[in-house]
């Protein structure tokens, strides 16, 4: 298993969060190779805090490959993330 876990910070909080929220969790039933998905929103509001984590695992590395280059995840991107968010963080594991 693989897990993936994003965080993003708003360039205008909450401008956007619940849409780019609504959006996100979307992508589950959009693509198969993804087999769980989570989205949450920070509430500590702190400066060293985010403001949204998707947190989603696969099954493979190359799933997780597949997931990033699949059109639904690259509309995500190009119409959601880097119209509202300053900048975003990740990391990827092995479980």
């Amino acid at each position: 298993m693989v897990g993936h876990v994003v965080f993003f910070k708003l360039k205008n909080y909450p401008e956007g969060l619940q849409e780019l929220k609504e959006n996100i969790t979307a992508l589950k039933g959009k693509i198969k190779e993804i087999k769980d998905l989570e989205v949450g929103v920070d509430f500590s509001r702190t400066d060293r805090s985010y403001d949204l984590v998707l947190y989603s695992s696969f099954d493979s590395k190359e799933d997780l490959e597949t997931y990033a280059v699949h059109p639904e995840h690259l509309e995500l991107v190009n119409n959601y993330v880097k119209v509202y968010c300053d900048h975003t963080k990740i990391v990827d594991y092995e479980k």
